[in-house]
């Protein structure tokens, strides 16, 4: 009964961060902006005819570039089907940026069984594309996207996920990537957890170093996540986990080598009776872009409220 009331109810799903980053002294790299913030709130109806929700988003982007500023304002109402094995999505946004435009996003995930999920997503205007790309007086770059996936789940404790990539940009650069992870929690006890994430990744650009934004001629990931999970409080329907994850890891593009990159990142979890789950955390990352480090702090937000 609590369960149906709960699926019956409006939601509200937030999502923000901001972070600030550093590179080196000699670096060459203007591909990241040295602070930044985003947030986006998405607002569902209660369910119409028991399996569609409509509902309404607006985001808010913007992050500092050598050049300017640039920013990425987003008006988005979609509507969402949910039946069985299936959950469709489909969205109308409107985009303001150094230009503006209109674009469709569409999303499907279907359950085949117990251990298979398959996933699309495209989009014939990826609003999630670097920023400086967006707002760049010059030369403004936009994208269309396609991504495909299947995910295998063992047990609760394995899974295994592979997706493909596409980014084909206004400027003629044809993006391919792929990614592969790897799940394994190897102890849950009452009160600790523990898990690994491998990630493997690979992307390929035909103009690579072709405008406003990075895009080598081949780059690949291969790293490991060690998450750590603490049950710090619970009384009757409120629990409080802290978290601790830290990765490590070897990034290679062409011309440049490869490199050590990795980050540690703390994390509270609260789930404030059935209605409110609530994430907030903050995050070390080091990263390389053309042989360049790149330092950055991020803090991000959460929330998913019923009411």
């Amino acid at each position: 009964m609590q369960a149906w009331k709960k699926h019956n109810k409006p939601e509200l799903k937030i999502f923000a961060s901001g972070g600030f980053s550093k590179n080196e002294p000699q670096a060459n790299n203007d591909f990241v902006s040295s602070n930044e913030a985003a947030i986006d709130g998405y607002l569902y109806s209660p369910p119409i005819e028991k399996n569609f929700r409509v509902f309404a988003h607006e985001g808010w982007r913007t992050g500092l570039f050598k050049e300017s500023r640039g920013y990425l304002l987003t008006h988005g109402a979609g509507v969402e089907y949910a039946k069985d094995e299936a959950v469709a999505t489909a969205e109308v946004h409107y985009d303001n940026f150094q230009s503006s435009a209109v674009g469709v996003d569409l999303g499907l995930d279907y359950q085949l069984n117990d251990q298979w999920q398959l996933f699309t997503r495209l989009s014939s205007l990826d609003n999630n594309i670097s920023l400086r790309a967006l707002s760049s007086e010059e030369a403004t770059v936009t994208a269309k996207s396609a991504r495909v996936g299947a995910t295998y789940r063992v047990n609760e404790s394995r899974y295994f996920r592979l997706s493909g990539n596409y980014y084909n940009f206004s400027d003629d650069n044809n993006r391919f990537g792929g990614d592969f992870a790897y799940y394994e929690r190897w102890y849950s006890g009452p009160i600790y957890k523990f898990a690994t994430y491998l990630n493997l990744g690979y992307s390929t650009n035909t103009l690579p170093a072709n405008g406003f934004y990075f895009s080598p001629k081949q780059d690949a990931i291969a790293s490991i996540t060690f998450d750590n999970d603490w049950l710090t409080y619970r009384n009757y329907e409120t629990d409080f986990h802290q978290r601790v994850a830290v990765t490590v890891g070897d990034y290679w593009q062409q011309d440049y080598g490869s490199n050590m990159v990795g980050n540690i990142q703390y994390e509270h979890r609260w789930r404030l009776g059935t209605d409110i789950e609530l994430n907030y955390g903050a995050a070390r990352n080091y990263r390389y872009f053309d042989d360049a480090l790149t330092e950055s702090w991020l803090m991000y937000l959460s929330a998913d409220i019923r009411f």
